[in-house]
């Protein structure tokens, strides 16, 4: 997606009930989009991470998190909401105007970062750059076989 013109990624991120009550404390599963900057070796080291997710037996919750280095370090920031919605709408709002990457969540607003030299992490972009985005999803202390996480209606808005 060009950094010079405003766009939204979005997707609705199901995630069934059934994970609320996993007997694994720690499993954990979820999804969404994400947007990257490369850096010259191809590598996708910042990026701006969201997804849905619901952690068995404590609670379900949507997120963004801005990444400094993907390859290797924890988030620099980080906001959620918790949620009781086995499907949320997720958002990935990009205004080229003031150069912020804003997160919603079935219409509301979660987050807004700037990228440029007014945030905590300047992608040090020009009007030349592209972003890179893409849709993940992640299980962790548990597998998959059943109650999968699904991801529907995709949608990619350039304005011109």
């Amino acid at each position: 997606m060009p950094y010079n013109k405003s766009w939204k990624i979005a997707v609705d991120v199901s995630i069934p009930l059934e994970w609320d009550t996993v007997d694994t404390p720690a499993a954990q599963v979820g999804g969404g989009p994400w947007v990257s900057k490369l850096t010259p070796d191809g590598k996708g080291r910042r990026v701006y991470e969201v997804n849905h997710a619901s952690i068995a037996r404590r609670f379900r919750f949507v997120q963004g998190q801005l990444i400094k280095n993907r390859l290797g370090e924890d988030p620099i920031n980080v906001e959620y909401k918790k949620v009781v919605q086995e499907t949320v709408r997720l958002a990935v709002i990009y205004c080229a105007i003031d150069h912020t990457i804003s997160l919603y969540a079935n219409g509301e607003h979660i987050d807004t970062q700037p990228i440029d030299s007014r945030g905590i992490d300047n992608w040090n972009m020009t009007d030349d750059d592209n972003f890179y985005v893409g849709i993940m999803g992640f299980a962790e202390h548990t597998d998959l076989r059943t109650h999968y996480v699904t991801m529907d209606n995709f949608e990619v808005l350039l304005k011109p």
